[in-house]
C-alpha cells in the first residue's frame, strides 16, 4: 500500500495541525530574500563565513532565522562579487537546457543565470554539508563488521591479515586487479549500505487514477505540480536525510549525490519507454556495477557476494530471474523480481543534476568556498608542522555545491544501445514542494485533510530544534561524550527526546516547560493555549518513537551493533501492521537494522529469522539476503 494512501488518524492530525507554523521546506522560495544594506567595510569574506557558519552550526535555528541568516549574508557577498563575477566562466549547461525550458515556471529554473540567492538555497547548502560529513567518515572507515555477509562470501576471509579489510573483501569477490578499483567499489558499497540502513524504505505504489482528486492540492495542474505524490520526487535529498524515509528512487538520488562528492561517477539505469528507474550504475573502469536501492542489495553476480555489472546482466539475464523468490521463501502474491529480462531491451541512462547545482550563483559560491577551504587547510597544516603534538587535519568537509551534466557525462564510458539523458527528478521535487508550501499557507480544512501525511511525518520535526540538532550530529558522527557537557553528542540528544508519559503529562502544569516549547505566549486565550498544548504533546509522542530508532542508528554507526537491540525490540514489540501507527510507521527500518545487527555479530540464525519477515516494503530484498546467508553458512560451517 502506498504510504500516502494510509488512512490518517483524524484526531491526531487535527491536534497536530492546530499550532504548527510554516517551517523547514514550508516557507516560500519563489522570491528572493533581499540583502540588507550594510557597512561596506564588512568584507565579502566575513559575509561568506557567517553564512556558511549558519549552515555548519551544530545547533539548529528557527527556520526563518536560518533562511535569513544564510541568504542575506550570501546576497551581500554576491553584491560585492558582482563586478568580478559578471564576466565569470559560467555558462548555461546546454545538456540541462531542455529541462530548464520545460520547468521554466520554477524560480530555480528561471533564475539560473542570476547571482541572487533563493530561500531554498540554505537547505541545499545544508544538504551539501551533511553529505560531506557522512561521505568523509564512510570513506575513511574500514570497519568490516557490517559487511559480514561479504566477508563470508570472500571465502570466510581472515580480515586481520589486511590493513584495509573492506577493500580486500571487494577486491577478491569481484576479481579486481587494481587496488584503486577495489577502493572505489568498496567506497560505493559503504555509501550504498549507509543509505539503505539509514533511510527507511517507503512504498513506491502509484496513486490510482480514481484517487488523484482526493490528494491533488492544485486541481488545475497535473502530477508533481498538482501536489500529487509520485515516485522519487516527494523529498529533497536533505529531507530524505532529515526525516529518515524515502522510496527507492529517493534512496538512489542520495546515493548518487554522495558518490559524486567522492568523485565516483554514476548513472541511474532506467527501463522502458517511460524510463522507469531501476538501479544505480557505478562506473569503475569501463564497467557499470549495479546497486538496487529497492532490494537494499547490489545486483548479485554469479558468485554470492560479487556485484554484477550491466554487461554481465545483459549477457546473462538469468542473473535477474535468479532474484525471484520461491514459494518456500515467500507467500507473497508476487514473488518475481520486479525487472524481467525483456526489460533490458530498452535502457536509458539518467544523469542526475539539479537546477540548484547548475546555477551561476552556486558556481560563483563554489569558487570562493574552495579558496577559503584551501586557506583553512594550509593554516591547519602550518600549525601542525609547528607543533609535533598536533596531527594534521584528516577531514576537509569541503562542500560540493556546483556541478553540471556535462562534467558527469564526459567522464562516463558509452554503453551500446543506451542513451544518456538529463533526469528531471530534481525539477519535479521543486514543483511538488512548491505545491505543498502553497497548500500549507492556504491552511484550508480541505488542504489540511489532504496534508495529513505531512503533519504526521514532517511538520513536527521542523518545529523541534533539538530533534534537528541531534540528526545533524548523527551525520557528523559526533558520538563521544563532550567534556564541557554544554554540547550534547548525538546519543545524548536522542536520549533527551525519549519523552516519558510523565514528561508529556506534566507539560500541562509546568510553566517553564511550556515556555521552552512555545506553548505559553503573551495575550493567549485559554482555547489557543489548550490547542497548542495538545498539539505539542502529540508531537512529543511521535518524537519519542523516532528517538529510539535514531538512537539505534547512532549506535550502529558507532561500532555498537549489539547495543541497538534494546531500542529496536521495544519499538518492534509495540508496533502494529498499521503504517499510521506511531511505532508501525518505522517497521521497515526497525526490522532491517535489527537483522543487520544480528548479522554483524555473527548471530546468523537470528539474522535469518529477522530477514524473513513478510509484509514489509523491503521484504523481497531481505529474504534474498537470508537466502545468501543460509548458503554461505552451509558452505563454510555445516560441512565441517
Amino acid at each position: 500500500m502506498s504510504f500516502f494512501k494510509a488512512a490518517a488518524k483524524p484526531a491526531a492530525i487535527a491536534s497536530l495541525v492546530v499550532s504548527l507554523t510554516l517551517s523547514a521546506g514550508c516557507t516560500r522560495d519563489e522570491t528572493f530574500v533581499d540583502y540588507v544594506p550594510t557597512d561596506i567595510a564588512k568584507s565579502k569574506v566575513d559575509d561568506l563565513s557567517r553564512s556558511i557558519n549558519f549552515v555548519k552550526s551544530e545547533v539548529r535555528f528557527e527556520q526563518s532565522e536560518f533562511i535569513n541568516g544564510v541568504t542575506n549574508g550570501l546576497n551581500r557577498w554576491a553584491s560585492y562579487s558582482k563586478e568580478k563575477l559578471v564576466d565569470s566562466s559560467w555558462e548555461a549547461d546546454s545538456s540541462l537546457e531542455p529541462l530548464v525550458q520545460q520547468y521554466s515556471e520554477l524560480s530555480v529554473a528561471e533564475r539560473l543565470s542570476e547571482l541572487n540567492f533563493l530561500n531554498t538555497d540554505p537547505y541545499y547548502l545544508q544538504q551539501s554539508y551533511w553529505i560531506s560529513l557522512v561521505c568523509e567518515r564512510m570513506a575513511a572507515s574500514q570497519r568490516y563488521q557490517p559487511f559480514e555477509l561479504y566477508r563470508l562470501a570472500a571465502d570466510d576471509m581472515n580480515v586481520s591479515e589486511s590493513d584495509k579489510p573492506l577493500d580486500a573483501i571487494f577486491k577478491q569477490l569481484n576479481g579486481l586487479g587494481s587496488d584503486d578499483d577495489a577502493r572505489t567499489l568498496a567506497e560505493s558499497a559503504k555509501i550504498f549500505d549507509w543509505v539503505c540502513r539509514t533511510i527507511s524504505l517507503e512504498s513506491d505504489a502509484a496513486i490510482d487514477e480514481s484517487e488523484i482528486d482526493d490528494v491533488a492540492l492544485n486541481p488545475d495542474k497535473e502530477g508533481a505540480a498538482a501536489g500529487v505524490p509520485g515516485l522519487g520526487y516527494q523529498r529533497y535529498p536533505w529531507q530524505t536525510m532529515l526525516y529518515g524515509r524515502g522510496d527507492y528512487v529517493e534512496r538512489a538520488k542520495l546515493m548518487m549525490l554522495m558518490l559524486r562528492y567522492l568523485e565516483i561517477d554514476s548513472v541511474m539505469i532506467a527501463t522502458g519507454d517511460d524510463a522507469k528507474p531501476w538501479a544505480v550504475a557505478v562506473n569503475i573502469g569501463d564497467e557499470y556495477y549495479l546497486f538496487d536501492t529497492k532490494l537494499a542489495l547490489p545486483i548479485p553476480g554469479e558468485k554470492i557476494g560479487s556485484i554484477a555489472t550491466l554487461a554481465m546482466v545483459q549477457k546473462n539475464p538469468k542473473l535477474l530471474t535468479s532474484l525471484d523468490l520461491s514459494t518456500d521463501e515467500s507467500l507473497a502474491d508476487n514473488t518475481k523480481y520486479w525487472l524481467r529480462p525483456d526489460d533490458l531491451k530498452s535502457l536509458t541512462g539518467l544523469l542526475y543534476a539539479s537546477p540548484d547545482s547548475a546555477s551561476k550563483r552556486m558556481k560563483a559560491l563554489q569558487g570562493d568556498l574552495d579558496v577559503e577551504q584551501r586557506k583553512m587547510t594550509a593554516k591547519a597544516t602550518s600549525q601542525s608542522d609547528s607543533d609535533d603534538t598536533q596531527a594534521a587535519p584528516t577531514s576537509s568537509n569541503r562542500m560540493l555545491v556546483s556541478y553540471g551534466l556535462e562534467q558527469v557525462k564526459d567522464g562516463l564510458p558509452k554503453i551500446d544501445g543506451v542513451e544518456f539523458k538529463p533526469w528531471d527528478i530534481a525539477f519535479k521535487t521543486h514543483q511538488y514542494r512548491s505545491a505543498i508550501r502553497t497548500a500549507v499557507e492556504r491552511g484550508s480544512s480541505e488542504d489540511n485533510e489532504k496534508l495529513g501525511w505531512f503533519y504526521r511525518t514532517e511538520s513536527y520535526v521542523n518545529g523541534f530544534r533539538p530533534y534537528r540538532t541531534a540528526r545533524g550530529r548523527f551525520f557528523k558522527g559526533k558520538f563521544q561524550v563532550v567534556e564541557d557537557k554544554r554540547s550534547l553528542n548525538a546519543l545524548q540528544g536522542w536520549k533527551k527526546l525519549m519523552y516519558s508519559d510523565d514528561d508529556i503529562g506534566n507539560l500541562s502544569t509546568d510553566s517553564d516547560l511550556q515556555r521552552i516549547h512555545g506553548i505559553r505566549q503573551d495575550n493567549q486565550d485559554s482555547k489557543a493555549f489548550t490547542n497548542t498544548l495538545t498539539s505539542v504533546q502529540s508531537q512529543m509522542r511521535l518524537i519519542r518513537v523516532d528517538a529510539k530508532l535514531f538512537m539505534a542508528q547512532c549506535l550502529f554507526d558507532n561500532s555498537n551493533e549489539g547495543g541497538i537491540r534494546g531500542w529496536l525490540n521495544d519499538l518492534k514489540a509495540n508496533s502494529t501492521d498499521d503504517p499510521d501507527d506511531d511505532n508501525g510507521r518505522w517497521n521497515d527500518a526497525v526490522n532491517y537494522l535489527l537483522a543487520r545487527s544480528f548479522e554483524s555479530q555473527k548471530l546468523y540464525d537470528e539474522a535469518i529469522e529477522a530477514y524473513q519477515q513478510e509484509g514489509l516494503n523491503q521484504s523481497h530484498g531481505n529474504i534474498l539476503r537470508s537466502r545468501f546467508l543460509k548458503q554461505l553458512i552451509k558452505k563454510h560451517y555445516e560441512s565441517e
